[in-house]
């Protein structure tokens, strides 16, 4: 079985579905997004300046939840997946000159498995 370190699928969800999610999601109060050090205690600013909303819909998981089974299981990771952290919607405000950024980080400890 293969070994890949991601797996994706072009048109999985649909536009409509992207468009219900954004449209849901932009009706919700964003909180600014941070980055934190290994400590969780410094935020590092130069890495992301963008809003957040966290997303725990059960329509959203019966969407995703199958999706990342089937990915689960033809890129041969086999994990276990019994519980789903919230999705993050992410807004962006123009690139890094405009007020709006993303740089590259890790998103925690695990990231490293």
């Amino acid at each position: 079985m293969e070994n890949n370190l991601f797996w994706f699928w072009k048109d999985a969800v649909g536009t409509k579905f992207c468009d219900d999610v954004i449209k849901f999601a932009s009706t919700l109060k964003k909180r600014n997004a941070s980055t934190t050090g290994p400590e969780s205690k410094e935020v590092f600013s130069d890495f992301r300046k963008s809003k957040v909303v966290w997303l725990s819909e059960k329509w959203i998981y019966d969407i995703f939840l199958p999706i990342i089974s089937d990915a689960n299981k033809k890129a041969g990771w086999g994990w276990t997946i019994d519980t789903a952290e919230y999705f993050q919607f992410t807004v962006y405000h123009g690139d890094k000159n405009e007020g709006g950024f993303y740089g590259w980080h890790t998103d925690g400890s695990s990231d490293f498995i």
